[in-house]
């Protein structure tokens, strides 16, 4: 597989943060565990921004002959993201069980929702739209094609993907970076 290095970049993230969720009940603090999944919760919450960097990152190599297996690398995207999928929802139902049990909310636990959503469309987008078996002929009209559009513009095709307006994307962007990197200006 030509794209190894980021689909196992990936994949190290994947079994890291699902790791993690096995142990972090172990602690007997419930305040504790608590901010432990907060963490955690924070990790999953990078899980759409990988995704979407092995996503671009996949069609760089289509776009310059990279990939050679279709199937193959079809399949192997749509298992990162099926694997994407179960960890975050792994993450939801935990952090909800832990808010019970320490009798506080874990901090962003409401946002998993959307990422969860937005990995879901890229999903379902992969496998109704994947190069799945092309023929000599699908590939070379396929490419013919991009290259006389030049693709779609990235902010685009992130709005389409979380189902919204290029506006509505640009300005959940903004709003994220003012309430989540503030401290980095």
């Amino acid at each position: 597989m030509t794209s190894f290095t980021v689909f196992q970049l990936s994949r190290d993230r994947l079994v890291s943060l699902r790791t993690a969720l096995d142990t972090v009940g172990l602690q007997s603090n419930p305040e504790i565990v608590r901010r432990e999944m907060e963490e955690l919760v924070a990790d999953g919450l990078t899980l759409p921004g990988l995704i979407r960097r092995l996503w671009h990152f996949t069609f760089d190599m289509l776009k310059f002959g990279q990939i050679k297996d279709y199937d193959q690398e079809g399949k192997y995207l749509l298992l990162v993201l099926d694997q994407a999928l179960q960890t975050l929802q792994r993450s939801q139902e935990q952090a909800a069980e832990i808010e019970r049990l320490a009798g506080k909310p874990v901090a962003r636990r409401d946002e998993l929702e959307e990422a969860i959503a937005v990995i879901r469309r890229l999903r379902d987008y992969v496998a109704e739209n994947w190069f799945w078996e092309l023929t000599k002929e699908e590939w070379a009209e396929a490419i013919a094609e991009m290259e006389r559009t030049g693709g779609v513009d990235l902010d685009e095709g992130f709005a389409q993907i979380a189902g919204v307006s290029k506006e509505e994307w640009l300005r959940r962007v903004d709003e994220h970076k003012r309430k989540y990197h503030h401290e980095a200006s």
